[in-house]
């Protein structure tokens, strides 16, 4: 990180990756996910198990078992066969969401594109720009609520779901992360973030 033409400008340079994309990502996900996912999963649960119990009896009522004495008659088999596909249904569900999520982190931007690359940061009084090879872009710092960190990424917040993306290995040690954490902070406090 290095000090431009005045003392109240910071530049330094980071090389953009897929990696700080999907911290990105991962965050989004999590700071827009309202708890509904887990009320889903557990509404569904207790669904299969009401129908679990229900196809047990209707099996019980209406299937005659080929061997009386066997220890697996027609209610343990369809409610063995319903839980099981159930679970499978589940997994599956959750595989699929595994992959696309993964698939989305990895083809949604490209090398050489306007996002993935190296970029130049300076931060001034205005805001934070950032430039690279196909482009540059400011935001203000009226428009940023929250600085929060990811495993290898800082998200400067301006919405829910969107966020200026700086690397983590963009600073040369622990001082100079600290000096734009506090730029940083002098900043989007007189906004009225937190």
């Amino acid at each position: 990180m290095t000090n431009a033409a005045s003392e109240d400008t910071l530049t330094f340079e980071a090389v953009l990756r897929h990696e700080h994309f999907t911290d990105f990502s991962k965050t989004v996900q999590k700071r827009l996910s309202d708890g509904g996912n887990r009320l889903m999963w557990l509404g569904l649960g207790l669904l299969v198990l009401v129908a679990s119990i229900g196809f047990q009896w209707l099996a019980d009522d209406v299937a005659i078992p080929l061997v009386e004495d066997a220890w697996l008659g027609p209610s343990e088999v369809t409610l063995l066969a319903f839980l099981s596909g159930s679970l499978l249904a589940l997994l599956y569900v959750w595989i699929v969401g595994q992959r696309l999520t993964r698939a989305y982190a990895v083809r949604a931007l490209r090398e050489g594109g306007s996002y993935i690359g190296p970029r130049r940061f300076t931060l001034t009084s205005e805001g934070i720009s950032s430039s690279g090879p196909n482009g540059r872009s400011i935001t203000y710092w009226s428009a940023i609520e929250e600085l929060t960190e990811a495993p290898a990424t800082l998200l400067l917040w301006t919405d829910p779901g969107a966020a200026v993306i700086v690397p983590t290995d963009a600073f040369a040690n622990m001082d100079e992360r600290k000096r734009f954490e506090a730029y940083v902070a002098e900043r989007i406090a007189p906004s009225g973030a937190t």
